[in-house]
């Protein structure tokens, strides 16, 4: 209806006028007193109040009891807007949460494995302002969606998989072991549609939601656990090991030998460089040679280095990142970039959504270098995106977001290299600690000791 629309495009508009939402909350309420109001438009309603904090318990406490007259139309989407709605403002309503976690329940049974990665997310939202009493519905809801993904696991590709697990593992969600174990046993089975992203994803996911059971069950190892960790190791054998070795062989093709290292995954670390050997002081067990670096002046030496040659090193190596990014598989650097974090997996503020980095970093320094560190980087890029849009390039290789990415990797993985800050194959996998020499170490390695190192062969 209008009414709703109105009051869902004032909120998004963030207007804050809150007598004019007094006036509609008055206006809604009088007219449920005659007619029915659709779940949908409730939904809607209450999502819009409660976006602009503009509603208390008593009156979500109305609504919800006016969503429960038409809630078996409602989506699941609408069901969790309705639950956070009310949650957002410790509105306890509980004949609506119990309603919704009926109608879950009969929901989850005929839902695709889209319907299921999607509503476990919705729902997922909720725990961010749940209070104790609200765990037990949600706890509830996701048995329903975790017993009915496992039902029809059969039907999961990689990304609903994914989707699924990184839901679970990111509000700390119960995941029995025996049924990680089927999981793990599905990615299997599915191995020639998962592509290095999705792997990596799902095994974090995995091996999190792993911990947490037995963190959850003590010392105790149970059969089942067991089962479970041996899923997932032959699901990290089968699928991560072979990219991993495909890195190390592309490496010493272009001139990079190692000697006794391997790359791996590690639980909690990612993509890591170990050694297989004793080391000591001096020893050198890779090799990479300045004809591998992704280094500014590799940048200026191309076409598009040199239409941006008045730009900083920074933001040249970011630019140029992105350049061999956008070649894909026929780029030379690709076994290389393919391996390097997405934009999810960097946890650092500049690349956080909006809303969540002002909650998380409200009134600190951060929050206010953060975002003068976004506002110079936006600007940079408004004057290169006209730049590129001239050249012809592909827009979809070429985006702000894309931008941001690359700048987050040279920020975290580019290390010092003669005189300016380089991406270093096969080095960035290495634990690297700044000191006297800027020595790149691994493990316990002697504070002297270059036990791997750049070099300037060609």
């Amino acid at each position: 209806m209008e009414l709703t629309m109105i009051i869902n495009a004032a909120s998004k508009l963030r207007i804050s006028d809150e007598e004019l939402y007094h006036r509609f909350v008055t206006h809604i309420q009088s007219r449920m007193g005659k007619e029915a109001f659709h779940v949908r438009d409730i939904s809607v309603i209450v999502t819009a109040l409660a976006r602009v904090n503009c509603v208390d318990a008593n009156t979500m406490s109305r609504f919800a009891d006016c969503a429960v007259q038409t809630l078996p139309q409602a989506t699941p989407l609408e069901l969790a807007r309705l639950m956070y709605a009310c949650m957002s403002v410790s509105c306890h309503a509980h004949d609506l949460f119990t309603a919704c976690v009926l109608q879950n329940r009969e929901q989850a049974s005929s839902m695709d494995p889209t319907g299921l990665s999607n509503a476990a997310y919705a729902f997922g939202q909720c725990f961010e302002v749940a209070e104790v009493s609200h765990l037990r519905y949600l706890q509830k809801i996701f048995r329903h969606i975790r017993l009915a993904s496992i039902a029809s696991l059969p039907l999961f590709l990689p990304r609903e998989i994914v989707g699924l697990l990184k839901t679970y593992a990111r509000w700390q969600i119960t995941f029995d072991c025996g049924q990680l174990c089927k999981v793990a046993e599905r990615m299997l089975a599915t191995k020639k549609h998962f592509d290095l992203d999705t792997t990596v994803n799902g095994l974090h996911c995995l091996a999190l939601l792993m911990q947490r059971n037995a963190i959850r069950s003590g010392a105790e190892t149970t059969g089942s656990s067991k089962a479970a960790w041996e899923a997932v190791a032959r699901a990290a054998g089968t699928l991560l090991i072979p990219e991993l070795s495909s890195l190390q062989a592309w490496m010493l093709e272009q001139g990079a030998p190692s000697s006794g290292i391997r790359f791996v995954d590690l639980p909690g670390f990612k993509y890591s460089l170990v050694a297989e050997t004793d080391l000591k002081a001096g020893d050198t067990l890779l090799r990479v040679p300045s004809s591998l670096h992704i280094s500014p002046s590799y940048v200026r030496s191309t076409e598009l280095g040199k239409t941006f040659s008045s730009i900083d090193d920074s933001a040249l190596l970011a630019l140029g990142l992105m350049a061999e990014a956008a070649k894909g598989e026929e780029g030379k650097w690709w076994p290389y970039i393919r391996m390097l974090p997405s934009s999810d997996e960097l946890h650092i503020p500049l690349l956080w959504p909006e809303d969540e980095r002002k909650q998380l970093l409200k009134g600190s320094p951060l929050d206010v270098a953060t975002e003068q560190q976004l506002l110079q980087l936006t600007e940079q890029w408004n004057d290169i995106a006209a730049v590129i849009k001239e050249l012809g390039l592909d827009s979809q290789s070429w985006t702000k977001e894309k931008w941001l990415w690359a700048h987050a990797i040279v920020l975290t993985r580019a290390l010092p290299f003669g005189n300016e800050l380089s991406l270093i194959p096969g080095l960035d996998l290495a634990n690297h600690e700044l000191g006297s020499k800027n020595t790149c170490s691994i493990g316990v390695a002697a504070a002297d000791g270059q036990v791997v190192e750049a070099t300037d062969a060609k």
